[in-house]
């Protein structure tokens, strides 16, 4: 049997970015999980491996449940339908497309799939699944197998003890470590080699998107000095209220721990996490700064919550493009942990570009206190 550190747990859910699940089985009788992966791999050398898979087995297997959400986080859970279940028969012979997964070993995620607005358990219970030694969270972010609307899926799996396979084979992690970096070794090579002669050879590396590294931000800009939270009145609750308030404060005043508070990452500490954060903003996410006004919608479900915030983004100029300031629209996806109100993230979209809902000038009382420029 494979021991795994809880470091290394998190280094396996890495290891399968961009990883396509190919079958899933169960077999009840002999207790086991098999999970069959197409992983980014390649030998040390840059040549082909000639099975690229990995296989997961977990054995001792007490407990399996499926949770089913909209991929839309802003839907209610009592709206929420489900137009087909999986089925403990439908891992007697996997007919599902092969598609992108997510693994998550003994995370601190399960929460979120524990609270999903349908869970089915095929076997066990709640109470089995949490007692058990090792837990498999297999998370489909865009299930389409069961038509419209696009689903999030999560197989839940309580079991005693797993291995990492390859055809039949053990797995060492240190050796996977090794050729999944020269999977990307060799996609840099390749994309360094197409911008050079404008021709193709691999269509496997056409599937990573290369990454940028932008120029050191000016740290020094600032943005208009107008309230960062200046809200209408609004009968949303005040813990709603309260975690957003922080999340745009903490952001404008680059308080990165006090953020962190408000929008964690299960898998990393809070320090960690305010590290992560601070990274983003100075890699992707300086130069726009947002001004909450007004609460377009809201509702609260059990631990669930959502906020439709419009208000004013300022954006630093870039490039051709000068500073701006635009009326804009965020949606918060709210969780309840530990008493305290967190988010889980948020999508953004612009009345002017027509991603948001517009609205009459006669709805926007505060766009008369703004004093710092023009809102488009």
């Amino acid at each position: 049997m494979q021991k795994f550190s809880q470091i290394t747990l998190s280094l396996i859910s890495d290891l399968l970015h961009d990883a396509t699940v190919q079958h899933v089985e169960w077999d009840q009788q002999l207790a086991t999980f098999r999970i069959h992966f197409h992983c980014l791999r390649r030998n040390v050398d840059g040549s082909d491996l000639n099975d690229a898979s990995v296989e997961f087995n977990l054995t001792g297997v007490h407990a399996v449940g499926v949770g089913y959400d909209s991929a839309l986080g802003d839907m209610r859970p009592s709206q929420f339908q489900l137009p087909r279940r999986i089925t403990a028969n439908d891992f007697c012979e996997w007919r599902f497309r092969s598609q992108e997964a997510s693994l998550f070993i003994n995370s601190g995620l399960n929460e979120e799939a524990l609270e999903s607005s349908v869970l089915d358990w095929l076997t066990g219970d709640f109470p089995s699944f949490e007692s058990a030694r090792i837990t498999f969270n297999l998370m489909f972010e865009q299930w389409r197998d069961f038509g419209l609307p696009v689903l999030h899926v999560s197989l839940l799996v309580g079991g005693d003890s797993f291995t990492i396979s390859s055809n039949g084979v053990p797995l060492e992690i240190d050796e996977w470590e090794r050729q999944y970096a020269a999977w990307w070794t060799g996609w840099k090579k390749y994309w360094d080699a197409k911008n050079a002669e404008k021709k193709s050879e691999r269509p496997e590396y056409e599937v990573a998107i290369p990454a940028g590294k932008p120029e050191a931000p000016d740290l020094n800009y600032r943005p208009p000095p107008e309230p960062v939270f200046d809200l209408e009145p609004t009968d949303a609750p005040s813990e709603l209220i309260a975690c957003i308030r922080q999340y745009f404060e903490s952001h404008h005043c680059r308080q990165w721990q006090r953020l962190a508070e408000v929008y964690p990452n299960p898998r990393l500490s809070l320090d960690e996490r305010a590290k992560q954060l601070e990274g983003w903003n100075l890699t992707h996410d300086f130069g726009q700064w947002g001004y909450p006004r007004s609460i377009d919608d809201w509702w609260l479900e059990g631990s669930r919550g959502c906020l439709t915030v419009r208000g004013i983004e300022h954006q630093k100029a870039f490039e051709i493009y000068p500073s701006a300031n635009k009326e804009t629209v965020w949606t918060f996806f709210l969780r309840k942990r530990s008493g305290t109100w967190i988010t889980l993230g948020c999508s953004q979209g612009w009345p002017g570009h027509g991603s948001a809902q517009q609205s009459v000038p006669e709805q926007k009382p505060w766009l008369k206190r703004w004093k710092s420029g023009s809102v488009l």
